[in-house]
C-alpha cells in the first residue's frame, strides 16, 4: 500500500467546516480525526470536543507534522507501523516493538494507544489493560480503506462503552473485512459481516 497526499481542497478546510462540526458535538460522543484536512482545523475542533467532553480519537495518517497540542485532546490516538515510527522515533515492525510504541504514546499524556499492525494484528494498551489482537485470517485483495475501516467501527464500539480491547477486536474485524473488496468506500463491511467474522 503506497500513498500519495494532495490535499487540495482538504487543506482550505476552515470556519465553514468548523462551525457545521461544532454544531455536531452538541449531540455527539466521540470524534474522529485523521491528518488529510487543515491541522488548524483538527486542532480547534479537537480542543472544543475536549472542553465538551466528547472522545477525541485521532488517527495521525497521513503522518505530517501536527503541534504537540492536539495530543492533549485525544484520548485515543491509533497510527499505523509508519505513523508510530514517525511519532516515536523508532521502527515498529512487530508485537514486541508495538508494545513499546504503544506505551512510548501514552508517556506522551495520551490515555489510549493502539498500533494498527496490518496483517500482523494489533496492541493496545492505556493504564488498566493491554493486549494483543491476533490478524483475521482473510483473502485479502486491496489494502486501500483499511486504516478508515478500523477507525469509524473503533468509533463506534467506544461510542458503545466497550473496553479498549473489545473495542480494537472490533475494529480489527473490520479492518480486515476491508481488505477482501476493492476500493475504499465500497469495502466498508457493515456491522452485520463484522458481527459475523468474529
Amino acid at each position: 500500500n503506497q500513498i500519495t497526499q494532495i490535499l487540495g481542497a482538504n487543506e482550505t478546510c476552515g470556519n465553514d467546516e468548523k462551525q457545521k462540526i461544532s454544531s455536531l458535538l452538541e449531540c455527539s460522543s466521540t470524534l474522529l480525526l485523521q491528518l488529510e484536512v487543515s491541522i488548524d482545523l483538527s486542532l480547534e475542533v479537537a480542543r472544543e470536543a475536549y472542553q465538551n467532553d466528547v472522545t477525541v480519537i485521532l488517527d495521525p495518517s497521513p503522518v505530517r507534522p501536527f503541534p504537540d497540542e492536539l495530543l492533549n485532546y485525544c484520548s485515543v490516538i491509533t497510527p499505523n507501523e509508519t505513523d508510530a515510527e514517525a511519532l516515536i522515533g523508532f521502527p515498529v515492525t512487530n508485537r514486541e516493538t508495538a508494545e513499546k510504541a504503544a506505551y512510548r504514546l501514552l508517556g506522551k499524556g495520551i490515555s489510549n494507544a493502539i498500533i494498527k499492525l496490518g496483517e500482523h494484528g494489533a496492541f493496545y494498551a492505556n493504564t488498566s489493560e493491554s493486549g494483543y489482537i491476533p490478524p483475521f485470517r482473510v483473502k485479502a485483495v486491496d489494502s486501500v480503506g483499511a486504516g478508515d475501516a478500523f477507525n469509524g467501527a473503533l468509533a463506534v464500539s467506544l461510542s458503545e462503552n466497550n473496553s479498549l480491547g473489545e473495542a480494537t477486536r472490533f475494529a480489527s474485524a473490520a479492518g480486515a473485512l476491508a481488505v477482501t473488496k476493492i476500493g475504499a468506500q465500497d469495502a466498508m463491511p457493515t456491522r452485520s459481516e463484522i458481527e459475523n467474522l468474529l
